[in-house]
């Protein structure tokens, strides 16, 4: 079932873009939430915990596919965020932030 490499590309783009539209409001809500004498050092710690995380992840889903299988694996991940989601969506003040 591979795809065809226009799509596949396709895809890449689109995920690309998507990424890069979320990571830099992410960035952005840090910056503007924080106090200004601390704004560096909250982002430092935010870009720490984003790309920091990624060889634990790697490491963590290596195993599980060594376990379950590259397809099950896959799903895992996507399930806990599904979950991380509903919890920000249920729990998280972001709706009612405004500027600073």
């Amino acid at each position: 079932m591979a795809p065809l490499i226009p799509t596949f590309v396709a895809l890449c783009l689109v995920w690309g873009l998507g990424a890069g539209v979320v990571m830099t409001q992410g960035r952005t809500i840090v910056q503007s939430a924080a106090p200004e004498t601390h704004r560096a050092r909250i982002l430092s710690v935010f870009q720490l915990g984003l790309m920091g995380g990624a060889p634990v992840g790697a490491l963590l889903i290596g195993y599980l596919a060594a376990l379950t299988g590259p397809h099950r694996a896959a799903l895992y991940p996507a399930a806990c965020m599904l979950l991380v989601l509903a919890a920000l969506l249920l729990r998280s003040r972001l709706w009612q932030q405004g500027r600073a």
